[in-house]
């Protein structure tokens, strides 16, 4: 007989926490027995994507060209040699391949047939914040976007996305949308942006219309696909999905006020709004709660040491309080706690207002100023209240900023 506990975490796993239907997130059940490891294996199997052996002829091919032009990819671009980086990226880049090997994504472009590739990660030199895939599923991923990333979980999400380019198969969706250009053609184009190639402008120009062409259905239909293709296997995953809005948005903001960075293939496809928007919407259509203080380090609550004994809370580059007095630390984590979830929920300056004592938020305590605080700064109690109200609507100021621009 089926067992009862088995069959609570396959329904349970069937909406899952993420609020995905397709497939049973094994990885959250432990077997107690060998009929619940049969039934487990069952499972998994069925969960499986199976091949047709005639698609498998397409799919050898992709594998084929990837390999090919990765050949062309080595000689212009040096490998990493940062041993802790290479492992990262490749740990996490195994994870999320895994997941899109056995989970058949839906495609909003591209192949949308299912597809299983022997994925490679390959870290190169390079300040670049920037990563590209090939057919087949050889990855590339610049050290300025491992340096970039303020958690996994943004990794995880730039991870899913590529894998979606080789996974819904762009390169073939976009010879046969452009036929006039060969894929052997828009590989060399993708190849020589990718590199700098010296040979990039021989390249461009010898495909010059179709480029055109490849640039504009590359810049709206792929990347949108990959992007919900990557975040459906973030549902699947250990990973935030939330890693993935707040990767875009620091791109965008950072793409508008820092022009003189250098951001590879994103200076011809900056991320936008809309993308960011795109994921929000998909996040909010799932109830899934999106905690930027859980995947960054730019949107947390930051605890300090100050002078004196003193503990200082800092959000975003900015100090929002100092706490003194014996237990200035554990009321500094505890603030933190409380601000980390206030900032998450990015609320309108109004709902912020002083009381007695006390910062609020929709008129409930946010942030308690003690007398210790007030004497460390030489103030009273109610300008310090006064002056870390307006402190607090500040960072909410740039919060907006940063996430709406």
């Amino acid at each position: 007989m089926f067992n009862a506990l088995l069959l609570t975490a396959v329904l349970a796993s069937s909406t899952g926490s993420h609020g995905h239907t397709d497939g049973c997130d094994c990885h959250h059940f432990t077997p107690q027995n060998q009929v619940e490891k049969l039934v487990l294996m069952a499972w998994k199997k069925a969960d499986e994507i199976q091949i047709d052996p005639t698609r498998q002829k397409d799919l050898d091919r992709d594998i084929a060209l990837g390999k090919e032009y990765a050949k062309e990819v080595d000689k212009q671009l040096k490998a990493s040699k940062n041993e802790e980086m290479i492992k990262r990226v490749q740990k996490i880049g195994a994870e999320m391949s895994g997941i899109a090997n056995s989970t058949q994504a839906e495609a909003l472009w591209g192949d949308t047939r299912p597809s299983k590739f022997p994925y490679e990660f390959r870290v190169v030199e390079g300040e670049d914040v920037n990563a590209f895939s090939l057919p087949g599923g050889i990855i590339y991923v610049y050290e300025g976007l491992v340096k970039y990333v303020e958690s996994d979980d943004e990794l995880a999400g730039v991870m899913g996305h590529e894998i979606s380019h080789a996974a819904f198969r762009h390169v073939w969706a976009l010879q046969r949308k452009s036929e006039k250009l060969q894929i052997a053609q828009i590989l060399a184009v993708i190849v020589a942006a990718m590199t700098r190639s010296k040979d990039a402008t021989n390249v461009m120009q010898g495909v010059q219309l179709g480029a055109q062409s490849m640039i504009s259905t590359w810049g709206v239909d792929a990347e949108k696909a990959a992007d919900f293709g990557g975040f459906q296997y973030m549902l699947k995953s250990k990973y935030d999905p939330t890693g993935m809005i707040t990767m875009m948005e620091r791109l965008a903001r950072d793409e508008k006020s820092r022009p003189s960075l250098d951001w590879g293939i994103y200076r011809t496809h900056p991320p936008s709004k809309e993308r960011a928007q795109d994921l929000i919407a998909d996040m909010e259509e799932r109830n899934l709660p999106i905690h930027r203080s859980a995947v960054t380090t730019s949107f947390r609550v930051q605890i300090k040491p100050g002078d004196a004994g003193t503990v200082e809370a800092w959000f975003s580059g900015h100090k929002l309080y100092t706490f003194a007095g014996t237990d200035a630390l554990a009321r500094a984590d505890a603030s933190a706690e409380k601000l980390d979830a206030f900032f998450d929920k990015v609320p309108q300056m109004i709902e912020v207002t002083e009381g007695k004592g006390q910062v609020l938020y929709n008129f409930r305590p946010l942030l308690d100023i003690t007398p210790d605080d007030a004497a460390n700064l030489k103030t009273s109690v109610q300008t310090l209240t006064e002056q870390t109200t307006k402190t607090i609507k500040g960072a909410l100021f740039t919060l907006g900023y940063r996430i709406w621009g």
